[in-house]
């Protein structure tokens, strides 16, 4: 019971910020590369996205170990080995390691690193859309639907998001490392454009995380 507790409560906040910080990051990444705002002001936005952001995509990682552990606890999501479970938190660390570095290793080993990471957000999104479809067609390890849904919105989410983050590199370059004493100084018509363009798309994600969260909450099907 008290590692459903645990999981649970984890799954509920991780849930929560996402809803709560994707808009919020969106417009003080947009803030940041205002040149009508003053640097003062450009500097914590800048802040704010780089910071919020990362905790944001950490939050992201941690809803697939504990939707899994979640699903087994609630007796909707079966194994066909214990080891897959060891696999699932040795996906979760090597993903967080991986974001970590495309966070805060500077420079072009840094956009390296990111290019790398998105590539293995699309991978995962697409195993949990495959896994998600699987599940409502009376396949694979999920006998719920309402947790079927869940899985499918999570890949989806997690497609968006790295679309997203692919998106919007050059407002990326332009705030990376500028999170300190300087206001950022690239802003160039393709970084204040990608942002403009992502807008419905960070809409969506929050709209998207909402309606899992429903379902878990309510459990319909």
């Amino acid at each position: 019971m008290l590692n459903y507790d645990f999981t649970h409560i984890a799954h509920v906040i991780a849930f929560a910020y996402i809803m709560a910080a994707e808009l919020p990051v969106y417009f003080a990444a947009r803030m940041a590369l205002d040149p009508n705002q003053n640097g003062a002001t450009r500097i914590v936005a800048a802040r704010l996205a780089k910071w919020t952001g990362a905790i944001t995509s950490t939050a992201l990682v941690f809803m697939l170990p504990l939707g899994v552990v979640l699903g087994i606890s609630l007796g909707v999501h079966d194994l066909a080995d214990p080891s897959w479970l060891t696999a699932t938190w040795i996906v979760t660390a090597s993903w967080l390691a991986l974001l970590a570095a495309a966070e805060f290793v500077p420079g072009a080993w840094g956009r390296r690193l990111f290019v790398t990471e998105t590539v293995f957000r699309i991978v995962n999104g697409l195993g949990q859309v495959y896994d998600g479809i699987s599940a409502l067609m009376g396949m694979g390890m999920t006998q719920a639907d309402w947790l079927a849904i869940k899985i499918l919105v999570y890949g989806l989410v997690l497609l968006i998001s790295a679309w997203v983050r692919w998106r919007t590199r050059p407002a990326r370059y332009a705030i990376a490392g500028t999170a300190g004493s300087v206001a950022p100084t690239d802003l160039n018509a393709d970084a204040t454009a990608s942002l403009k363009a992502v807008g419905p798309a960070v809409l969506l994600t929050t709209l998207l995380v909402a309606l899992a969260a429903w379902m878990g909450i309510s459990k319909p099907f």
